[in-house]
């Protein structure tokens, strides 16, 4: 299934944490039990043939029935245990991720919480496949394979270093930037898209002069008087003495965070108990950031 999924012997070895001649020499042996090639080699990228697309059908319900008869014998014992595998955005997971696990590992300390940051398309991936059981994202998401919660919705605050003129004016409008240059996150970020919706729906076309990768990046070019931005309430860093963030008028962006997992995903015990967990604690996050 990995080498199917990658199209590459050597991507799919990384997967299994295998040596690549070992992960060869495995379908070698599936292949001479079955007296069919299961791949065609003869391209760059490996693919399965017709006798490999009709094993994966079956393959595929068996990982699945793997992974519920572990969910059953992790849960015999009623306490959640086992591991929780969840995806997050890096825009999310160095705020929000603390203020979930700071409770829950005291809570249920025989979970293992593995994390796995990355953008919304490869996210959506890893939770289709299988490889997480869930993930935190933001809105829109487009896929309808999904079953998407929200968790809440957070303003986005206007940045710019206290020696701005705007920081002497009480109320700032998108058309009093027109003349100002904005830092945002990279367009893979979909951070930067739900800025842009925002500003094109409005009728605005921000100046966009740099980019950045982390959120943390942008606000140091903030610092340093390089140009303004929008941040997540999240984000925002009150240490930050020389940066002002100041809400924007009416109406103000916003960003909402969701929990998503593929429909009639089975979950554990432990994933249960997180999700139960995670709803508590974003009815409450915002309220204390």
């Amino acid at each position: 299934m990995a080498v199917a999924k990658t199209g590459s012997f050597s991507k799919a070895a990384g997967e299994c944490y295998i040596s690549q001649p070992a992960l060869s020499e495995q379908i070698h042996k599936l292949e001479s039990d079955l007296g069919k090639p299961l791949f065609d080699r003869s391209h760059r990228k490996i693919a399965p043939t017709v006798a490999g697309r009709l094993l994966m059908e079956h393959a595929s319900r068996i990982l699945k029935q793997i992974r519920e008869a572990k969910i059953l014998v992790q849960d015999s014992d009623g306490i959640a245990s086992g591991t929780v595998a969840l995806g997050i955005l890096p825009t999310i997971a160095p705020y929000f991720a603390p203020h979930i696990l700071q409770t829950f590992s005291g809570e249920c300390p025989r979970v293992q919480v593995v994390i796995h940051e990355g953008l919304t398309a490869h996210l959506l991936e890893m939770v289709d496949g299988g490889e997480l059981d869930f993930a935190i994202a933001s809105l829109p998401i487009k896929e309808n394979s999904f079953e998407v919660e929200e968790l809440f919705t957070e303003e986005l605050f206007l940045a710019y270093p206290i020696q701005h003129p705007l920081a002497k004016e009480t109320k700032i409008r998108l058309e009093d930037l027109c003349s100002e240059t904005f830092i945002l996150m990279e367009e893979r970020h979909c951070l930067s898209d739900q800025k842009l919706v925002f500003c094109h729906h409005r009728d605005f076309r921000p100046r966009i002069v740099m980019r950045g990768g982390q959120m943390g990046t942008i606000l140091s070019l903030v610092n340093s008087g390089l140009g303004i931005s929008l941040i997540p309430q999240m984000a925002k860093d009150t240490t930050m003495k020389s940066v002002v963030f100041r809400s924007l008028e009416e109406p103000r962006p916003t960003r909402t965070i969701v929990a998503l997992w593929r429909i009639k995903r089975s979950h554990s015990k432990a994933v249960q108990e997180f999700l139960k967990h995670l709803r508590q604690a974003a009815k409450a996050y915002l309220k204390g950031s």
